[in-house]
């Protein structure tokens, strides 16, 4: 009985250790028009309530330093959605104008774009990831 026991207690924990989710590498390549100043700021998001207020992860490039992409390693299956600002100033932060409008280049993935009144919703920008994965976001500047 003791060694039924002691098979069982081997398997299971065999069985937990090959059921740990796998980590992915998630590629962001940006492209677009934008100043060459400042810093492009990557966010990635894993929920709606979170989206374009708390980020999952964050990376910060120089402008000066970009080539044309980040990477963002130990991403697990499931869905996210990506936010790009090229933060001109360096305030780690999306200026607006008065009326709520982005003055700095920024974009999100699967191009999703706010409506008249808002900012994208994360359904529109959300992708899945599987396996390693790129996804393409294009940033540009709105209003001048």
């Amino acid at each position: 009985m003791k060694r039924h026991i002691l098979l069982l207690l081997i398997l299971a924990v065999g069985i937990s250790c090959f059921s740990q989710e796998k980590e992915h590498q998630l590629t962001i390549k940006i492209t677009g028009k934008f100043p060459k100043k400042g810093n492009l700021r990557v966010h990635i998001y894993d929920t709606p309530k979170d989206f374009l207020k708390k980020p999952l992860q964050t990376i910060v490039i120089p402008v000066k330093e970009f080539k044309d992409s980040a990477v963002f390693n130990k991403i697990t299956q499931g869905d996210y959605a990506i936010f790009v600002v090229n933060d001109e100033n360096e305030n780690n932060r999306l200026d607006k104008n008065w009326i709520g409008m982005p003055k700095e280049a920024m974009g999100c993935s699967n191009g999703a774009k706010g409506g008249m009144f808002g900012p994208p919703k994360f359904k529109d920008a959300q992708f899945k990831v599987k396996k390693d994965t790129t996804v393409v976001v294009k940033i540009k500047k709105i209003f001048r």
